[in-house]
């Protein structure tokens, strides 16, 4: 996690930058990394929820196509974007809270 705040560059010139992202449901999602998908060589972002989740199981894993990921849906009549980058502060500190857990295991 040393490189939390990196930002990651996409062969379409989309960047994400690693860190803690806020989806549009509330939950707090952690930027692992990027990828191609194989079949279709499209830019993914991979990330993992960092809440326990009664229907996917502990800290799930998740991929999904960067943009998609970078873009907006519609939530009570309203565009918004699906996920929020939480700020360099806010994702120093997440990233403190996962530390201090993984050294308590």
């Amino acid at each position: 996690m040393k490189n939390a705040l990196k930002t990651l560059t996409t062969d379409q010139n989309n960047k994400i930058t690693t860190g803690f992202y806020r989806s549009h449901d509330n939950k707090i999602y952690m930027i692992l990394g990027s990828g191609k998908d194989a079949s279709s060589l499209e830019d993914i972002v991979i990330y993992q929820s960092i809440f326990k989740d009664s229907k996917f199981g502990d800290y799930p894993i998740w991929i999904m196509p960067l943009s998609i990921f970078l873009g907006k849906i519609c939530v009570n009549e309203k565009e918004v974007l699906r996920f929020n980058y939480l700020g360099y502060q806010q994702s120093l500190q997440y990233e403190q809270e996962i530390i201090s857990l993984m050294r308590q295991l």
